[in-house]
């Protein structure tokens, strides 16, 4: 194991919380999409619209992702803006962070989260004086840490009695005195947010989670049920048709909705107007619903041709989207399931070979897909992105899956499938063009075809 892997380590640990000040500080081309995040934005790599965002929980690594270019950490991101190599940007990081170098390789990592009862010099049972900060951890135990390199990290932090403080045993650090060799212990301190800071904390995300559980129950309850023959939900029959994904049998549809005028915010929270909309329950492996998907549409039936056309509702705190899926039918005796990235996509699937398919939303949804509770085979069909970003998160289900004892299997979109959009292909595009004939098997077929499985 090489130093520059350790010191990597080492860098990331602290960054791990702060990519937010880190990347704004290091990348100001990233400023407005760390200010919107989540919601999408101009790519600050390849330009574009609405085809880059930050997760949710950003400031732990800096994970991104583009429709386009792909998905990124923070150190990743920062070489791909700014134009660095890995070292330059592991080094810029450390910088920022006054990080101390020359971390033996054989050191472990060690970070301890507490309220300061004290700091300062104390004595230890030898007899010598030490440096020391007391911590009540959050388990109620209090910890003692002593080094004089302590002293260092507390002056530079401005760590004081009662504040609630980040305190990282980074490692050992040798060094050669009078000829010996001796080891030093480095360490680094954080302040973290205060009692009062953490209070108002909690009382917002709970009144925010409340406020987003309320909105997406009352969302779904009001959206109607798809009626074929309704004329108010012509949009929506006339998009999914006009794709070819208008299913066989209404039950498929029953995790999508329809509102006849769902109102349409910019990134600004400027209402732009309200549109006819498809809304999904993307739900959990358990089948609880944790937030909604909406396709907006025109009343001619297309896809809004502004902003992003598809949005999802802030999911609320104590829930996750990872491992969540929009389901398109239920799973048989056999076992079998589908798994997708986009609605489209997914009911293109369902009507091809007559499985149940799940739209996973995104291409990192995908990797980290869950499978409800009766799966015993799955088949993924993935996008054939020229950033190959569908292609590599279908590889990762597919391992998550093998790890499981779940046989999973990789389908991709042949080499002959049109281009239509500057992505790639999916299977949509397949379906459309060479109809359900075109998929590895379908709807009457009685052995599958191994000749696109990756």
């Amino acid at each position: 194991m090489s130093q520059y892997k350790i010191d990597a380590e080492v860098v990331l640990r602290l960054a791990a919380g702060r990519w937010d000040e880190i990347l704004s500080n290091l990348a100001p081309a990233l400023k407005r999409a760390i200010e919107v995040a989540p919601r999408h934005c101009e790519c600050p790599i390849h330009g574009g619209s609405d085809g880059f965002r930050f997760f949710r929980d950003f400031k732990k690594t800096g994970q991104c992702i583009c429709n386009t270019c792909g998905a990124f950490d923070g150190l990743h991101i920062l070489m791909k803006v700014n134009g660095w190599n890995f070292f330059t940007a592991l080094k810029a990081v450390s910088d920022y962070l006054n990080a101390p170098e020359g971390i033996d390789p054989a050191s472990q990592i060690e970070s301890m989260d507490g309220k300061v009862l004290f700091v300062g010099t104390s004595t230890l049972r030898s007899g010598n004086q030490c440096f020391c900060v007391k911590l009540r951890l959050e388990n109620g135990q209090t910890k003692n840490c002593w080094g004089n390199d302590l002293k260092r990290a507390c002056t530079e932090a401005g760590i004081q009695i009662d504040d609630n403080a980040r305190i990282s045993r980074l490692g050992t650090k040798s060094y050669t005195y009078k000829g010996k060799e001796y080891k030093k212990v480095l360490w680094a301190a954080q302040k973290t947010a205060s009692d009062v800071e953490l209070a108002e904390q909690a009382r917002i995300s709970e009144e925010e989670t409340a406020r987003r559980e309320s909105s997406i129950t009352a969302k779904w309850e009001k959206a109607a049920v798809i009626k074929p023959s309704s004329l108010v939900q012509a949009p929506l029959s006339t998009y999914l048709k006009s794709r070819g994904i208008y299913p066989d049998s209404p039950e498929i549809l029953h995790n999508c909705r329809f509102l006849a005028n769902e109102p349409y915010f910019d990134d600004e929270g400027k209402l732009i107007g309200r549109f006819p909309c498809m809304v999904c329950a993307v739900r959990n492996a358990a089948g609880e619903l944790v937030t909604l998907h909406r396709t907006y549409l025109t009343s001619e039936g297309q896809k809004i041709g502004f902003g992003p056309a598809k949005k999802l509702m802030p999911v609320p705190t104590g829930r996750s989207i990872n491992g969540a899926a929009i389901r398109f039918g239920s799973i048989g005796r056999d076992g079998i399931l589908c798994l997708a990235e986009g609605m489209e996509t997914a009911l293109s699937v369902q009507k091809a070979t007559g499985y149940p398919c799940m739209a996973c939303v995104s291409a990192q949804g995908l990797a980290n897909a869950s499978v409800p509770a009766g799966t015993k085979v799955v088949f993924i069909f993935a996008d054939n992105d020229h950033s190959e970003t569908g292609q590599r998160a279908a590889l990762r289900l597919r391992e998550k899956l093998l790890s499981e004892s779940i046989p999973a299997v990789v389908f991709l979109p042949g080499n002959d499938v049109l281009t239509v959009s500057d992505k790639g292909t999916d299977w949509n595009d397949v379906l459309r063009q060479y109809g359900d004939k075109g998929f590895p098997f379908y709807r009457g077929s009685y052995a599958l075809t191994a000749s696109s499985a990756a």
